[in-house]
C-alpha cells in the first residue's frame, strides 16, 4: 500500500507553544472560567475591604484589600497563561523522548505511521478523538496525547489536500481554530 501524504515535522518550541495555546483555549474552557470567576470574586472582596477601610480607617482592612487585589490579578493572568507552565514541561518531556525533535508522518488511507529517532507508532483513524488546526500546524489528539503536523513540512502531497482528506475521513472530529 502506498502512502497518500508524507510529512517531516520538527518539534520547535515556537510550534509546540502555538499548538498548546490553541488546545488550552479550545479544551480548557471550564478551568479558564473557574480562574476568571475566582479573580472576579477576589476583586469584589478587595473592593468591599477597601470600603470598610475607608469607613473605619483600620489598616488591617487595607492590607486585606491589597492582598485580595493581588490574588485577583494573579488568577486573572493565570487564566490566559496557565498553559505555558504545562506546555514547557511537556516540551521538555517530548525532547527527552526524542532529542532531535524530528517526527516523520506517513499517512495512508486507514492509518498514520509516526516515526521518531526513538520509536515507530501506528495510529488508526478511529483512535483519533479530535483534530484542529492553528496558524502553522494541524493538531491530532489521540488518547490525551497531542501530535502536530507542520503545514510546511509535507514532502509528499500538500497541506490543503491533507486537510481535505482529514475532513472526509474523520468528519466531525475536525475543527478549525485559526
Amino acid at each position: 500500500m502506498s502512502s497518500l501524504f508524507e510529512n517531516q515535522t520538527e518539534y520547535s518550541h515556537k510550534l509546540f507553544m502555538e499548538t498548546q495555546k490553541a488546545a488550552y483555549q479550545k479544551n480548557r474552557k471550564t478551568f479558564r472560567l473557574f480562574l476568571l470567576t475566582l479573580s472576579v470574586i477576589l476583586l469584589i472582596g478587595a473592593l468591599i475591604l477597601l470600603g470598610i477601610y475607608f469607613a473605619n480607617k483600620d489598616m488591617r482592612f487595607l492590607i486585606g484589600a491589597a492582598a485580595a487585589f493581588v490574588l485577583s490579578l494573579i488568577f486573572f493572568v493565570l487564566r490566559f497563561q496557565a498553559y505555558r507552565i504545562r506546555a514547557n514541561r511537556a516540551f521538555k518531556t517530548s525532547r527527552a523522548m526524542c532529542p532531535k525533535g524530528e517526527y516523520g508522518y506517513v499517512i495512508y488511507s486507514d492509518k498514520i505511521e509516526l516515526t521518531t529517532s526513538q520509536t515507530k507508532q501506528t495510529i488508526l483513524f478511529d483512535q483519533i478523538s479530535q483534530i484542529f488546526e492553528t496558524k502553522n500546524t494541524c493538531c491530532i489528539m489521540v488518547q490525551q496525547k497531542m501530535l502536530f503536523v507542520d503545514k510546511e513540512g509535507f514532502t509528499k502531497g500538500t497541506y490543503p489536500g491533507f486537510k481535505e482528506f482529514l475532513i472526509q475521513t474523520c468528519g466531525k472530529k475536525f475543527a478549525q481554530c485559526v
